[in-house]
């Protein structure tokens, strides 16, 4: 079942980008013109709220995932971890931190990350789940909303997991 919610978000999400204009592949900037010529300064912006930790690690790795084929396929790309997320976002999460035949979510944070992607912790949130800044995976950064909201423009889409 979870894994038609999958299929059914990409190809909303895929759907989407072409109407939008935004189905250029990586590394193509017809895109780009497209948004510089409607004023926006990225061409399209795909936001994963993930508020989910331990305690749901299918939603986890589900968001993660979709956060992963969005930055495959050119898109800017963002991943706020706010609720119960910032748990996960430790160095010292372990390996066995995963769900069924999904990588480890340490290694797919990593991944996004070394995709390209911007990772943000929820400044409050990360207080409560008690996650010290220095205990974070390097790249994640700590923020407000303010600066996630600075992330979206005209054109985002939003999924929440």
């Amino acid at each position: 079942m979870r894994t038609l919610v999958l299929l059914v978000a990409l190809t909303v999400l895929s759907s989407s980008m072409l109407l939008t204009g935004c189905s250029c592949p990586a590394g193509s900037d017809s895109g780009a013109k497209n948004a510089a010529a409607a004023g926006q300064s990225e061409p399209y912006g795909v936001v994963l709220n993930i508020t989910r930790g331990k305690d749901d690690l299918h939603a986890v790795s589900m968001g993660l995932a979709l956060a992963i084929h969005s930055l495959e396929h050119g898109h800017k790309t963002v991943v706020f971890l706010n609720v119960h997320a910032p748990e996960l976002a430790v160095k010292d999460l372990g390996d066995d931190v995963k769900y069924a035949d999904f990588p480890p979510v340490r290694e797919m944070l990593r991944t996004f990350m070394e995709k390209g992607g911007k990772l943000y912790s929820c400044e409050h949130c990360t207080g409560v789940c008690g996650v010290k800044k220095e205990n974070l995976l390097e790249g994640i950064a700590i923020t407000k909303h303010g600066k996630l909201l600075g992330e979206l423009n005209g054109n985002s889409l939003v999924f929440s997991y």
